[in-house]
């Protein structure tokens, strides 16, 4: 039985609703209805009874919640016990760098962070893609992130460093591949690179131009989950597009794909993402160590601007 489902049971049956746990979570509703249901074939009787508003449990379901947060607390507790444990010896910290990370400063802001733990510390990267950029943090697998908001979520906090800019990509046969500039107006009717159903529900809808369109974009029916995902589908069918932060376009060196800059400085900010209420040892200072790395080299990222001007 996966642990992440029951965690989604839980958020629902205190919800009462499948639309505002899915935002939760964040998930998308489908997913959402997909585990629960596939929870109900374990179980081997319904749980919810979806005929109610808002929605209700079965006494099946009421008895199964009561063991599932039992479980849960369970597992919260050992890895309490186990981080615990580890911090007795050495200090380690896993973090998660989400694709290109924070772009020509990933580098530098990495080896700052290894230096602020000092020669006991031990500082872990673990590569981090569409679908688990905000889910490793929430499920504990890292301790620390180096994210691309917008991720709205009350458990995490974000500790801005520095913005640069967004651009459209897209493949050389799009309608839109010979304009100098994109601008938004134009880029909102295209169909969209879709994203991983997994992905933080305000991080795809951002960068499918959801806020600019008023709506949700037109998307492709094959999800990606990375870059290499979204790269692949747009030489698949040129009819596709997205944007994506300039770092990320730098790296791609397909002849069939370009980038275009878009309108009306359109950006990617980049944030340590942090669990609230998580100890993770010396979090301040590794944060500082990589605020002191951009203060010094935000000149290397092309466009970049510190986290004071971050806007999104």
């Amino acid at each position: 039985m996966d642990l992440r489902h029951l965690q989604w049971f839980a958020i629902l049956c205190d919800e009462g609703h499948y639309g505002r746990a899915a935002e939760r979570i964040p998930v998308s509703i489908s997913s959402l209805s997909i585990a629960v249901k596939r929870l109900e074939r374990e179980v081997g009787t319904r749980l919810v009874d979806r005929s109610r508003r808002p929605i209700g449990l079965t006494p099946a379901g009421e008895s199964f919640l009561t063991h599932a947060n039992t479980m849960l607390s369970a597992h919260e507790q050992a890895l309490r016990d186990a981080r615990a444990a580890a911090h007795l010896g050495p200090t380690s910290v896993r973090l998660g760098v989400f694709e290109q990370g924070a772009a020509e400063l990933n580098g530098p802001i990495i080896r700052a962070m290894r230096s602020a733990l000092g020669e006991q510390g031990r500082l872990d990267v673990v590569p981090l893609d569409f679908e688990s950029h905000a889910r490793a943090l929430i499920e504990g697998s890292v301790d620390l992130a180096i994210v691309r908001p917008p991720m709205i979520d009350e458990r995490i906090e974000l500790h801005d460093l520095f913005s640069e800019p967004a651009v459209a990509l897209m493949h050389k046969g799009h309608p839109l591949a010979e304009a100098d500039i994109v601008s938004l107006v134009d880029a909102v009717d295209s169909v969209w690179v879709g994203s991983c159903a997994l992905s933080p529900d305000t991080w795809s809808s951002y960068w499918s131009l959801d806020d600019v369109r008023g709506e949700a974009a037109r998307c492709d029916d094959a999800p990606t989950s990375s870059v290499d995902d979204m790269i692949d589908r747009i030489t698949s069918n040129p009819d596709l597009m997205t944007t994506t932060p300039a770092s990320v376009g730098r790296c791609v060196l397909d002849p069939d794909i370009v980038l275009r800059p878009l309108g009306q400085d359109r950006r990617s900010p980049v944030a340590i993402a942090a669990l609230r209420g998580h100890n993770v040892p010396n979090q301040d200072g590794l944060i500082r160590a990589a605020h002191d790395v951009v203060h010094r080299l935000i000149d290397l990222v092309p466009g970049g601007r510190v986290a004071d001007a971050v806007g999104v």
